[in-house]
């Protein structure tokens, strides 16, 4: 008793923190018994204790902290074990911010903060708070800084309500942005010339006819205010550097001198090599906003003694408004909503309060709206939410929504956006139809190169065959050899054509199995040797382990020979070529590049010359069909789109590295197969003579071409078969049907009525064994073979050498036996 009595007469006064500090457990502060205080913190913290101002000293080299009564509150739960402790230990989740403060105060600096917003943590929960405090140094007898004091006042209350007060108001504006037209324009940047319609026209004073034509942009610049000019073209200057969207305000000087608000937003659209190329936009009327705005302002600088008058005038806002104004509720009901509401949508107030928001609502966006009312009630702000609102006379209206959240309530703003989106529709079909029209442009310069091309061949053939006929008519017949050559060749010329175009559009027929692709790049060494010439010199870089692939490998030795040629050209010169293969795997990157690619294992086989490389406009356009560089008539610009037409067909992919001056590297990528190594089909006969069965056959031939069905049945005449003909898939069947001990099959894939495969499917379920041979030209069922093929079944490929349709039905009877 004796120590407290000791220990209460240390303070004066009768307050709660008088008693409080006298009777604390002083043994583990560092400041120890208030009787051994120093004279200066003694005699601040009774000028402190006095205080109806709330205040705290800090003292010592652990910031100890004692308060006076107004500053409980601001410590909430935290009195009274704050008393006596470290202030960063008080205000852990603060000190960060705080600390430095105190530093600069113990480093003699006296400082003044006003409003300071702190994130507390009191309660249990984040607050956030605002204070109003000075710090101030405080020395001891001998003039050193020793600790500080605080003077502070919690603001938070008054915060808070500017806060909700600038909220409103804000909500007040959004309320009042009224339009009364609206207008779209089309810049194209490269010709300067602006595109709108006749609203827009009308708001700078331009005639309809300059509108869909085309005026300069200075013309529409010259209707802008002055003062407003600069700003206007800054800001669209920024927009389309930068990419970012353009929305400004500016005026616009009408003809008698009066002025509108204008509120613009667009954006630039730029082309693949990020070139600008057209700012499409909205303009709309804000001058009755601006003139609500402008009401505002004056009725806020009119405030004092008015607010009646405010509220009246507030009210007259909500009825004239042409958009929508309400209140809602996230229970999901209209509280109230303006006239707007029945003059966009048509139904009336208590129609709308009546039920849920919902029966309003478009049924295809609900789902979205529940997602967005989810945020909402988070507590977060919604801006420019278009979603499709039902009209009481039948369809949509489209609206821009915004909302703010309070407490249980929405406060909802919604502008009709419906002529803007329906006219951005509109621009994007008109867009739609522009590409198609250059998708068409595309199509006529690739069906005007094959014909040029064809013409050319078939020139060759007809040319040659006159000639013939002229020839046997004159009784010359054994000099008409040599134009049998010339239509000889160009026939194979064709067939190399077609075989080129199926292979980029990856429909050629092939014969995938499974291939060594270090063993077939070694295996063509010689074979490029001889085409490329002395002056080039060939490297091959093989991988150890180089795994295999599936795809035809007569098809791959093409491909590289193509890519071998095209090597030699590039190095007129000389140079080196550079055969490598390596394993790779590429990620989902890479795949996300190249469309149709999964990612995964692949084999990565590199063609790479040293000759004059490739700019980047050829680059982009080297797989393209019938695109070279070659001078007219030394190339058909087909070599490459047929590699990778067939790397594509093959599940793979190609690209190309390349620069000028740099050599280039064609890259193939095909994908890893872990199969077997299957045995290489034994080669066809040479002549169908050694092969020719001993006794007679009979041959099914069903193909609707007539000529092509002569040839056959004159090739199987050498064999003294029976040939039995169709021109169509019924007739075929009739036929087997009929007859059933034929021999072989040969049916052309492509039929009228029932196809080839269905054809054979139906005979062999009588004849499960019977051979087949199909012939096509192009066959979508047949182009990638799996599936396709069973035993028993061949595949030619028109157009196709005589000798090689004889040795190949002479060996497929062969098998029937005598």
């Amino acid at each position: 008793m004796p120590t407290r009595i000791l220990q209460r007469t240390v303070f004066a006064g009768d307050s709660p923190m008088a008693y409080l500090l006298s009777e604390h457990d002083w043994s583990t502060s560092s400041l120890g018994p208030p009787v051994n205080w120093p004279p200066a913190l003694r005699y601040t913290v009774e000028l402190m204790l006095g205080s109806k101002f709330p205040m705290f000293v800090l003292w010592g080299e652990d910031h100890a902290c004692i308060y006076n009564d107004s500053y409980i509150p601001m410590l909430g739960p935290r009195h009274p074990e704050a008393v006596g402790r470290a202030f960063g230990q008080i205000w852990p989740e603060i000190w960060p911010e705080i600390g430095p403060l105190v530093g600069r105060a113990l480093g003699g600096e006296s400082t003044f903060f006003e409003d300071l917003p702190l994130t507390l943590e009191r309660f249990g929960y984040p607050e956030q708070c605002w204070f109003t405090f000075s710090y101030s140094p405080l020395r001891d007898t001998q003039g050193d800084i020793r600790g500080l004091f605080c003077a502070a006042v919690e603001t938070s209350a008054k915060m808070r309500a500017d806060l909700r007060a600038r909220a409103s108001e804000e909500r007040t504006r959004l309320a009042l942005e009224t339009t009364d037209t609206i207008g779209t324009w089309d810049w194209d940047v490269a010709s300067k010339l602006v595109m709108c319609d006749e609203r827009f026209a009308a708001m700078f004073g331009i005639t309809g006819e300059q509108a869909r034509k085309g005026a300069p942009l200075d013309t529409f610049v010259q209707a802008v205010h002055i003062d407003d000019r600069d700003g206007l073209i800054a800001a669209i200057e920024r927009a389309v550097v930068d990419g970012s969207e353009f929305a400004h305000e500016y005026r616009l000087v009408q003809r008698d001198g009066s002025v509108r608000w204008l509120f613009a937003r667009g954006r630039c659209l730029y082309a693949e090599d990020g070139a600008p190329l057209r700012f499409p936009g909205v303009g709309i009327d804000i001058s009755a906003q601006k003139r609500v705005e402008a009401s505002l302002h004056r009725m806020n600088r009119e405030l004092g003694g008015q607010v009646a008058q405010s509220t009246r005038e507030r009210n007259r806002l909500w009825n004239m408004s042409q958009d929508i104004l309400a209140v809602a509720s996230l229970a999901g009901y209209y509280v109230s909503v303006n006239p707007g509401f029945t003059a966009i949508l048509g139904w009336s107030e208590d129609e709308a309060t009546a039920v849920p928001f919902a029966e309003f609502i478009d049924p295809r966006d609900l789902a979205l709206v529940n997602e967005k009312l989810a945020q909402l009630g988070a507590g977060i702000p919604l801006k420019n939410f278009e979603l499709n609102m039902r009209h009481k006379e039948g369809g949509v209206r489209r609206i821009a929504w915004n909302a703010e959240p309070e407490g249980d309530l929405l406060y909802v703003a919604g502008r009709d956006v419906t002529a803007a989106f329906e006219q951005a529709q509109a621009l994007q079909r008109a867009e739609e139809a522009l590409r198609h029209s250059q998708k068409m442009e595309s199509l006529g310069q690739l069906t005007g190169g094959i014909a040029h091309d064809f013409n050319n061949l078939l020139q060759g053939i007809s040319g040659p065959l006159e000639l013939i006929r002229r020839y046997i008519d004159l009784g010359r017949g054994s000099e008409a050899i040599r134009f049998i050559d010339m239509a000889t060749r160009s026939s194979v010329r064709a067939a190399g054509l077609t075989h080129r175009l199926l292979a980029f559009s990856r429909r050629q027929p092939l014969a995938p199995r499974t291939v060594d692709v270090g063993g077939l790049v070694g295996s063509v060494i010689d074979l490029l040797r001889n085409t490329t010439g002395e002056a080039v010199v060939i490297d091959v870089d093989v991988a150890p382990g180089t795994w295999h692939t599936r795809c035809d490998a007569n098809q791959l030795e093409n491909a590289l020979l193509n890519l071998a040629i095209n090597a030699r050209d590039a190095m007129p010169a000389g140079g080196r070529l550079t055969l490598s293969t390596r394993n790779v795997r590429l990620d989902a990157g890479f795949a996300q590049q190249h469309p149709s690619l999964s990612s995964g294992d692949f084999v990565h086989i590199a063609v790479t010359d040293t000759g004059d490389g490739m700019s980047a406009d050829v680059r982009e356009r080297a797989f393209e069909p019938f695109f070279t560089t070659k001078p007219l008539g030394q190339g058909t610009g087909l070599g490459l789109s047929m590699t990778y037409g067939f790397v594509k067909q093959s599940g793979g992919t190609a690209t190309i590295d390349s620069r000028p001056g740099a050599g280039c590297t064609i890259n193939l990528f095909l994908p890893r197969h872990d199969g077997e190594l299957e045995a290489t089909p034994a080669p066809l006969m040479p002549s169908a003579a050694a092969a020719a069965p001993r006794h007679a056959k009979r041959v099914l031939v069903v193909e609707d071409d007539s000529v092509v069905r002569n040839l056959v049945r004159e090739v199987l005449t050498e064999f003294h078969c029976c040939v039995l003909e169709a021109a169509d898939g019924p007739a075929g069947l009739a036929l087997a049907v009929a007859n059933e001990d034929i021999d072989l099959l040969i049916t052309d894939v492509g039929l009228p009525g029932l196809n080839g495969r269905q054809l054979a499917d139906a005979v062999r379920t009588q004849r499960p064994a019977l051979p087949i041979l199909f012939m096509t030209g192009y066959a979508e069922v047949a182009a990638g073979r799996e599936g396709f093929m069973e035993p028993g079944m061949e595949l030619i490929t028109k157009p196709f050498d005589l000798r090689v349709l004889a040795a190949r039905i002479a060996q497929m009877l062969a098998a029937t036996g005598p």
